[in-house]
């Protein structure tokens, strides 16, 4: 009995010295137990923003450019097939009126205006609160978009610094008399001085000297250039045609039924001259009759789908898109210095801006041109 006691102890005490059982092995994670985590956790940064602009699966905007607009909307659409893209193309004081009417009715239902010029923003939507900021959009882009050393003048050149609702992404050169060669040599009319020559009388068609536009640009950069005595006696005493239709100012021009035209441009131009129609009308090539014109895009109040506004500026912006931007116009000139020339007559001396006197749809050109017509509704009363 003793010996079975001493036995029992012996077993006991080795059972209270043995180190305690291994814990089990354990298999790393799976691949699909892995990629079930990984789609679970949320997506950030711009990866955010895009799954938020698939779920809005919208952007509506108005086109200001019309055939030029389509063309960088059409490109965007084959890319970006999955984002519905609604687009009109009412003219800025249309879209202005149904923009304002509907944002007081509670409905705020535009995105982005695209491609025009900035007098009705400036004058009319603007002042009435219908429009939003643009800064915190173009914040969220990516940063080759944003990169300073890839656009004239830096990258954030606004509209406005007081109403910081659009982007001034192009700054075409422009034209502003234009004429026929066949019937006017050069030698007979070089410069924007001699318009007020006798000899010119009742050769001049103008277009609409009294709304925003190429014929009230046009004599505001006269204006600059001389005195209000002198665009005056062009509206007077030269007894000029005047049209409410530029692409009529172009035609009278091309035929040469008036063979010095005021604010027609190149754009307007282009559907005679394609068809061999005014062959030899040309520019003014003087510097005094050469003027800049800003446009862009302006952010609408309360946009509806400011994630797909992201995902097509992201691409707009790009060199790519203003590449397509460039090509889609003659006078389109991107700000953004990485892409191709298509239009030298409309590229600025991108180095020398500041020597630029008027650049029109930016403060000071508006001024300029709310003398211009001012001195037009005297002038020439509508």
């Amino acid at each position: 009995m003793r010996r079975l006691a001493l036995l029992l102890a012996v077993v006991a005490l080795l059972a209270c010295s043995a180190p305690p059982p291994a814990a089990p092995l354990t298999s790393p994670p799976s691949p699909t137990s892995q990629a079930a985590s990984d789609a679970a956790a949320p997506p950030s940064g711009w990866d955010a923003i895009v799954a938020a602009a698939h779920n809005e699966n919208t952007l509506i905007l108005d086109n200001g450019a019309a055939a030029a607009g389509q063309t960088v909307l059409d490109a965007f659409q084959a890319k970006y097939p999955w984002l519905q893209v609604q687009v009109t193309t009412l003219q800025a004081s249309q879209f202005t009126a149904r923009a304002m009417t509907e944002q007081r009715n509670g409905l705020f239902a535009w995105d982005l205006l695209l491609g025009a010029g900035f007098n009705n923003v400036d004058q009319v939507l603007a002042p009435a609160g219908a429009v939003g900021d643009v800064r915190p959009i173009l914040a969220d882009l990516p940063a080759d978009v944003k990169d300073d050393a890839k656009w004239a003048g830096g990258f954030l050149w606004l509209r406005s610094d007081t109403s910081p609702d659009s982007l001034v992404t192009d700054l075409g050169a422009q034209w502003g008399v234009y004429v026929n060669r066949q019937q006017i040599p050069a030698d007979q009319l070089s410069s924007i001085s001699q318009l007020t020559d006798p000899k010119f009388k009742g050769k001049i068609v103008i277009y609409n000297p009294n709304s925003s536009g190429a014929g009230s640009q046009t004599l505001a950069n006269i204006l600059s250039h001389t005195d209000e005595a002198f665009v005056t006696r062009i509206m007077t005493d030269q007894a000029p045609a005047y049209t409410m239709d530029s692409n009529q100012a172009s035609q009278f021009l091309a035929e040469g039924r008036y063979p010095i035209a005021i604010g027609v441009t190149a754009s307007s131009l282009q559907p005679f001259t394609s068809q061999g129609l005014g062959s030899q009308v040309e520019p003014l090539r003087e510097e005094a009759n050469s003027f800049m014109h800003a446009s862009g895009f302006t952010v609408m109040k309360n946009a509806p789908h400011p994630n797909a506004m992201k995902v097509f500026l992201s691409w707009f912006l790009s060199q790519e898109g203003q590449n397509t931007w460039n090509q889609s116009s003659v006078t389109a000139a991107s700000r953004r210095l990485d892409v191709t020339v298509t239009n030298p007559d409309a590229q600025p001396d991108w180095a020398h801006l500041q020597d630029y006197k008027v650049i029109f749809d930016t403060p000071s050109g508006n001024d300029l041109l709310q003398h211009m017509l001012q001195i037009a509704a005297t002038a020439h009363p509508t």
